[in-house]
């Protein structure tokens, strides 16, 4: 399943969360680690806030959204979980 392209291409949207974040703190950096559920056809079934993020809730939310309105490739032999990092540095 090819999770990293799917996540790729949603780039934008995911950067548009941590904007939103500087607009607040213009330092802010850090990571959001989520844990998602990929069900059988593609769909994002759960979304969950790992620890080891260290950006506020609200971003962490919006990053979730993003994921849950992306549709994965299906996993082959049912459900898929996977946890990803993403990491922001102010520029």
């Amino acid at each position: 399943m090819d999770v990293k392209k799917a996540l790729v291409a949603r780039k934008e949207d995911v950067k548009a969360c941590y904007h939103a974040l500087l607009e607040k703190n213009n330092k802010a950096s850090g990571k959001v680690v989520l844990r998602f559920t990929v069900g059988e056809e593609g769909a994002v079934e759960e979304v969950v806030t790992m620890n080891g993020t260290t950006l506020p809730d609200e971003t962490a939310k919006c990053i979730g959204d993003v994921v849950k309105s992306i549709k994965f490739p299906k996993p082959s032999g049912g459900k898929a979980t996977i946890t990803y990092p993403w990491e922001f540095t102010a520029e």
